[in-house]
């Protein structure tokens, strides 16, 4: 159940995030504007391609994901997942309390929230997910 429950979480955030990303591509810097607050100038072309920038990462970011939903007994897909997490969690981090481009905005809290509860869940799961094959090699 909880293995299921992790798939469908993993294919919501996953879509989500390929929406994200579609939207980064057509609304342009109207969704940068909404995370990176205190950085972003759209009086010049940085925000397009920053949007542009940030729609390529958030695609690669939901394919891996919506690949671990597909296929969550996979060991590299899911660690690959989980990486994507850690990525985006760091960064978000970083943007606000380092380099001071984004603030605490729902367009920034809801991502880290979301990658915070991804790495833990995923954590937590990955040796119930992973102990046949455990139980294989010390057979």
């Amino acid at each position: 159940m909880l293995v299921g429950a992790l798939r469908v979480w993993l294919a919501v955030v996953g879509s989500t995030a390929l929406f994200s990303a579609v939207q980064s591509y057509v609304s342009g810097a109207a969704i940068i504007e909404k995370i990176y607050t205190n950085a972003i100038s759209t009086s010049d072309g940085g925000a397009l391609l920053t949007a542009r920038v940030f729609g390529s990462w958030t695609s690669l970011a939901a394919t891996v994901r919506l690949l671990a939903a597909a296929d969550i007994k996979n060991r590299s897909i899911y660690v690959a997942a989980v990486v994507s997490f850690v990525v985006a969690f760091v960064h978000f981090i970083l943007e606000t309390v380092v380099y001071g481009t984004a603030a605490a905005t729902a367009g920034l809290v809801i991502p880290v929230v979301v990658s915070g509860i991804s790495i833990l869940w995923m954590a937590i799961m990955f040796p119930i997910i992973f102990a046949q094959d455990e139980q294989k090699k010390s057979s």
